[in-house]
């Protein structure tokens, strides 16, 4: 487009125009067999191009639409068109057994062909067929990193317009595949992605004749039209047209409307429909519908009320142009005005950008709507009226295609496709392929910078006089499709990547001198560089790479100037951020940068990363410590319920364990409002949050939670922050904005740096009153390999410590912060979650935590890569606000849960972490002998043991904690042993507590009792009153499991002022006496028992009675396992056994001692318990009939009852949180 001035004369065309080239060909040769990986479609063009290049010596696997994966035969699958993990499945398993995976052709694609009387529906789903597919095509190919990254061609049939001895495009539907090709050709040029329209008419051997020609061909031209026996191949050329040239005698004259006409403008209530009907008042149009989906505001109104002070009748339309019934409805009101509608302009649309990779179909749809399901309804509506134009706003997106703006290119490629369509139909139709606006539409709303950085790459913006000038002289020529942007094309392809030959843009580049990019393969001309010249080439790239993006010349930046102060903003600096990640292939984070403003810092920094296996690793043990205590104010005082803010959904772990899965399930469910991470808590006022978080990215997520909440873009919602920082408002202000504008839905708070300060955590308590908290926790070799593969050290803003270390603190420190911060809360507050198996059994994990946060469970939790969950940045540049690798996936990993058992650290846990993963039932694998046997020795320092007598027998009593601090007394169940509590025992030592827990007669140490008959329940609980005697003479706590539990019950019945408070956990009932066994099976068995002593199996070694342990509690660790055998197992002569009461093995010898009662006696023992009581379950448990829960809560009516994630042995399963409870209750109740 020229300049404005000469304008009415001239009129430049910039515009694709296609050339008939023939390929370059090639002979099958015997070189080395490629595979082909084919998506197959249902007309058989495909199996005809596999046969082809079988024939050639090639390998095949054509993948068919069905309704999973699954493998028909060696080299033909089927996969399910929306399940993007199986598009990865099936590339996964050809790669593996295909050396070399050498092409990837779409085929599926040619499906998408339209008939005219097709509904909005249809056209979605055939997008779905085009686009959609090829997106998780891309995605997974991305994905799988292939050491030999695969050509993909793109095949369609009928969606390209060519001369006009061709002109049908039946393939209308495929037109998006084409707009959104060149945007993965520009954001992944390793694809050398191709697009071939294939000959709608001809036959599908034709067809397949064709594709394998392409495809054989060594051109590398990327954009290809086959129509009989000729290739066609698409420029863009210039083309001046003189208004004295055109046909039409009408165009001699000025453009005037026609004033009994009506003319509909779609988006006519935003800037640029606004101005266009503006534009058509002054040119004599006197009646205009302008339609869009929201109510007019205020300044909108105004510049309606203009209109009709000039003159026009204005009617305003509140429809959405994608909605059939509500369109019709349009044309039925236009239709009975009795003014006919003689003119449409399209121009609607909406922007979602993100790179393909980040991208889901949802942000497809949502950008594709009222492009192409609106277009398609203006087009189905006026096809039978006489209209004047039909103009479709498109964008140059959809010509050169634009990264980050894969869903708004498809679309535009619609457009452009429809155009010819209709004029291929004798219709009226026009697309003009806009730049940028500088005043009006989509992209005139993005930042000025921004606007300012597409100056630099060689595109300028359209002023609202030329783009009207522009649209005045082509709606007076017969122009199906033409370009308008102000573009210096010499820079646009340098900075597109479009200098190939092949390019669109070579008629001119044939003028243009482009020089290579001298930055291409940095990182392999670093390597391959001397020592000494290293840091040189390194700062040359630097300073042109800065300069690029500021737009200037590298000459006018000084290496130690302060790019900041230089002008450089936060999208040109991630701009720059993002490109040195690519180059220098390692995650570089912006506080990395900001701290470095200067090229020549900078340029030092990187030098001494890429060299960093020559950096020593300083010490790091006061880094957490520096981390920890960084600005970080004290809470204020705990206020009443009443002055406290309603209760919010925390999401606590430590950095790196997954809770950005979490976090984009929960935003799945209507009830809840679950953005990304806010970084509103460790701060009081927003301007102190501003200071703090100023040299970074972290202030986005709340940026784009108020974007969602109020509908704004980026620009506006920064203005919006920068308004609460300016007034300076509190914390509190802001966390009760965030709840009122969500109402009713629950706010989700999901920042994993809150657990790194426990004065952070306490916090939450002060603002909220009643807040739930879901602790999600990981295995901490998983966290600690992701934090240093992701250098999270640096994002942190530490130096030269090993990140080992760093991330091992980081973990220890986060979670023992958090398990002290819920020690303090009531347990029904609190839910733990393990990652592992919240990616394993996603859909029960979930359903508990809805119970836990009553709300219903919805099935699109299960899906947290379908819709727009807030995953993606602020702008196209930003990183993503969330884990950078979580769009790295399409669907829940369920590897992922078993990835700790690969991982091999550089060096053992420490002590801290050790204890806190057995507290959170986390193996430890990889760990020497030796680092056991000091576990061990410690294991023995913290307990004690001691036996005292009862009437003749020894009582072994496990012990933990100082002799005079107050008493938890331990009961085991059935064939245990009191060591068993010794995980539960730590932290209530550490809390100040002593715990002690006996082993009762015929278990552990305890003596055996000679006859079967003696184990009944008066003997057990003469033993534990025995205990108690032993023990301080105040209250104590008393907790028991199982049948331990039962015994507790009994004890607390008759000395209750004994039991400050009861911990029942897993307690269970007698069946009812129709289901117990029959007094005579009782007695037989026990005779049996008596007659014939019970014999142990015999294990080679303790190990292996250890292993035998872990089979019937599999979160046991190796570790306990062993210390737990070992105790429990004595020599014999081919190995060991074990050394507990054989006697025990049968339930009938305590059954037939009428040990608990039956049903109603025990009933009425536990309705008649004075002492405080809580009953406790596992989740997982097998042993909890629901009939006898039921019947417990009925009896126990005062009792709390809480259920922890576990099976039946949930002082293993759940030791830390059992301690936990165990704390709650006596705080709770002293």
């Amino acid at each position: 487009m020229p300049e404005v001035e000469g304008m009415a004369e001239t009129l430049s065309e910039q515009t694709v125009i296609v050339a008939k080239v023939n390929p370059t060909t090639k002979e099958p040769t015997q070189k080395k067999t490629k595979g082909w990986l084919i998506l197959a479609d249902n007309r058989g063009i495909a199996q005809q191009l596999a046969q082809k290049l079988h024939s050639v010596g090639e390998v095949c696997t054509l993948v068919f639409a069905g309704e999973k994966y699954q493998q028909l035969t060696p080299e033909e699958f089927t996969i399910n068109p929306n399940n993007p993990s199986e598009f990865e499945q099936v590339i996964e398993t050809v790669a593996a057994k295909s050396q070399s995976l050498y092409g990837v052709v779409q085929c599926w694609t040619i499906e998408a062909g339209v008939a005219q009387a097709i509904n909005s529906q249809e056209l979605e789903n055939l997008s779905k067929l085009g686009c959609g597919t090829t997106l998780s095509l891309v995605q997974a190919l991305v994905k799988a990193k292939l050491s030999i990254v695969p050509r993909l061609w793109l095949a369609t049939a009928g969606a390209q317009a060519v001369p006009s001895n061709h002109p049908l495009i039946p393939g209308v539907a495929q037109s998006s595949v084409w707009g959104m090709g060149k945007v993965i050709s520009l954001e992944h040029p390793e694809f050398n992605c191709t697009r071939i329209d294939l000959d709608p008419e001809e036959t599908r051997e034709s067809q397949a004749d064709a594709l394998f020609n392409e495809i054989w061909s060594e051109d590398k031209e990327d954009q290809v039209a086959w129509r009989g026996e000729d290739r066609y191949v698409a420029r863009l050329g210039k083309i001046v047209v003189n208004q004295t040239q055109q046909a039409d005698a009408t165009t001699h004259q000025p453009l005037s409307f026609r004033s009994g006409a009506s003319y509909l403008i779609t988006g006519g209530m935003g800037g640029l429909g606004l101005l266009v009907a503006s534009w058509m008042v002054s040119k004599g149009a006197k009646h205009l519908v302008l339609l869009g989906r929201r109510s007019p505001d205020d300044a909108t109104r105004n510049k309606i009320t203009q209109l009709e002070m000039a003159g026009a009748e204005v009617v305003v339309e509140k429809a959405d142009v994608s909605d059939w019934e509500s369109m019709r409805g349009v044309w039925q009101r236009i239709d009975s005005s009795n003014r006919p509608l003689a003119g449409v302009i399209h121009s609607a649309g909406m922007l979602s950008d993100g790179v393909l990779q980040n991208q889901s179909w949802s942000s497809f749809e949502e950008v594709m709507a009222p492009k192409v399901q609106g277009a398609w309804h203006l087009h189905q509506l006026s096809q039978n009226q006489s209209l004047d134009f039909f103009v479709l706003f498109s964008s140059v997106a959809s010509l050169l295609g634009s990264p980050g703006q894969g869903n708004y290119s498809a679309a535009n490629g619609f457009l452009d496709g429809l155009a010819h369509y209709r004029r291929a139909m004798g219709l009226p139709g026009l697309s003009i392929n806009w730049g940028v606006w500088s005043e009006s539409g989509i992209a005139a709303r993005l930042a000025s910078q921004y606007q300012n950085r597409m100056k630099t790459s060689g595109m300028g913006s359209i002023s609202p006089t030329e783009g009207l000038q522009v649209l005045e002289q082509l709606l007076q020529t017969h122009t199906i499709q033409v370009g308008v942007l102000p573009a210096d094309w010499s820079v646009l392809a340098k900075q597109w990547s479009l200098e190939n030959q092949s390019s669109l843009l070579w008629e001119f580049l044939q003028q243009e001198t482009t020089p290579k990019n001298p930055d291409e393969q940095i990182l392999d001309k670093w390597k391959a560089a001397p020592t000494t010249e290293r840091q040189e080439i390194l700062r040359s790239y630097i300073q042109s790479l800065v300069a690029k993006s500021m737009g200037i010349n590298s000459s006018e930046i000084s290496t130690d100037a302060n790019l900041i102060e230089l002008g450089m903003d936060s999208l040109m600096s991630m701009e720059v951020v993002n490109q040195l990640s690519r180059d220098l292939n390692f995650i570089i984070y912006p506080r990395e940068f900001y701290e470095r403003p200067k090229i020549r810092s900078l340029t030092q920094y990187l030098s001494a990363e890429l060299n960093n296996n020559d950096v020593t690793h300083q010490s790091s043990s006061k880094s957490i410590e520096i981390f920890e205590t960084k600005s970080i104010s004290e809470p204020p005082p705990l206020a009443s319920n009443s002055e406290r803010l309603p209760g919010i959904i925390f999401i606590l772990s430590s950095p790196r364990s997954g809770s950005t899965l979490l976090r984009v399930m929960l935003a799945g469910h209507s009830s809840v409002f679950s953005p990304p991470e806010l970084h509103l808590l460790p701060f009081n006022t927003m301007k102190e949050r501003q200071e703090q978080l100023n040299a970074s990215y972290l202030g986005e997520g709340l940026q784009k939670a108020l974007m969602e909440i109020q509908n704004l873009d980026a620009t506006a919602s920064q203005t919006l922050i920068q308004d609460m920082e300016s007034q300076n408002l509190s914390i509190q202000q802001v966390y009760r904005m965030l709840q009122e504008n969500i109402a009713p839905r629950l706010l989700v708070d999901k920042s994993p740096s809150y657990g790194m300060n426990r004065t952070v955590l306490e916090r939450a308590e002060a603002i909220f009153a009643n807040s739930k908290y879901i602790y999600l926790v990981r295995h901490p070799y998983s966290v600690i390999e992701s934090f240093v593969r992701m250098r999270m050290q640096k994002l942190l803003g530490f130096g030269n410590e090993d990140p080992y270390q760093i991330a091992e603190q980081v973990w220890v420190k986060s979670n023992q912060n958090i398990l002290d911060f819920l020690t303090g809360l009531e347990s029904e507050r609190y839910h733990q979650i393990h990652y592992e198996k919240l990616v394993k059994e996603p859909e029960k994990v979930l359903s508990q935590l809805c119970d836990f946060l009553n709300i219903d469970f919805q099935p699109e939790l299960l899906q947290p890569y379908q819709g727009d969950r807030m995953t993606e940045g602020v702008h196209q540049t930003s990183l993503s606000i969330n884990d950078p690798n979580f769009l790295q996936h399409n669907t829940i990993d369920q590897n992922l849960a078993d990835k700790w058992k690969t991982i091999q650290l550089p060096h053992s846990l420490g002590e801290e972490a050790q204890h806190i993963a057995n507290q959170l039932n986390y193996e430890l694998p990889h760990t020497n002998k030796q680092e056991y046997s000091v576990t061990a020795v410690t294991e023995q320092v913290i307990r004690s043991e001691k036996f005292i007598e009862f009437r003749g027998n020894q009582i072994c009593l496990c012990s933990w904690g100082a002799a005079n601090a107050p008493v938890v007394l331990c009961i085991h169940g059935l064939l245990d042993q009191g060591l068993v509590w010794q995980e539960v025992a730590l932290p209530l030592v550490a809390k100040g507590y002593r715990v002690v827990a006996p082993d009762l007669f015929g278990h552990g140490r305890s003596s055996h009792l000679e006859m079967v008959t003696s184990y009944n329940l008066l003997t057990f609980l003469a033993q534990i009153d025995r205990v108690i005697q032993e023990l301080s003479d105040q209250p104590l706590l008393l907790v028991g499991h199982s049948m331990g539990a039962m015994l507790a019950t009994a004890i607390a019945s008759v000395l209750p002022e004994k039991i400050k408070r009861l911990i029942l956990v897993e307690l269970p009932l007698p069946a009812e006496e129709n289901k117990q066994e029959s007094r005579v099976n009782q007695l037989t068995t026990c005779l049996e028992y008596m007659n014939s002593t019970p014999q142990h199996p015999t294990f080679p070694d303790v190990a292996t009675a250890a292993s035998r342990l872990r089979q019937a509690t599999p979160s046991l660790s190796e570790e306990f396992s062993y210390i737990l055998a070992q105790r429990i197992t004595k020599p014999e002569q081919a190995g060991v056994c074990w050394s507990w009461d054989a006697i025990l093995r049968t339930r009938s010898v305590l059954s037939f001692n009428n040990f608990y009662g039956d049903r109603s006696q025990c009933l009425q023992m536990l309705k008649s318990l004075e002492v405080p009581t809580t009953l406790i379950y596992g989740d997982n448990s097998k042993l909890n009939r629901p009939e006898d829960l039921q019947l417990q809560q009925i009896t126990m009516t005062q009792a709390k009852q809480v259920f922890l994630s576990g099976g039946h042995n949930l002082h293993i399963d759940a030791a830390s949180y059992l301690a936990s409870l165990i704390l709650t209750s006596e705080s709770t109740f002293s």
